[in-house]
């Protein structure tokens, strides 16, 4: 894809790529849809290591937004102005 060009001052300008943020929810929902479509013996080599990548990346991503809920939770435990860390229960 090339960089869009304006002609009239030969300036390139940048497109900007926007991701959306997705909820922990809709982020499980595309692990589980990953973790099916593995399992579909119809997939072949490459698009199973693809889609495997894709999957080990979204799987990163959910550990570090949990661990950080559960640092969050673990805060808010705060009592007599001092921080009282509890693990967290499931």
């Amino acid at each position: 894809m090339q960089t869009p060009v304006c002609p009239q001052k030969e300036i390139v300008m940048k497109t900007k790529t926007s991701e959306k943020k997705y909820s922990v929810e809709e982020n499980l929902s595309k692990l589980e849809k990953y973790v099916t479509r593995l399992e579909d013996e119809n997939t072949t080599l490459d698009e199973a290591f693809t889609i495997f990548e894709k999957a080990e990346k979204l799987s990163r991503e959910l550990q570090k937004k949990l661990a950080s809920y559960e640092r969050k939770i673990e805060i808010l435990k705060q009592k007599d102005d001092e921080v009282q860390l509890e693990p967290f229960k499931e």
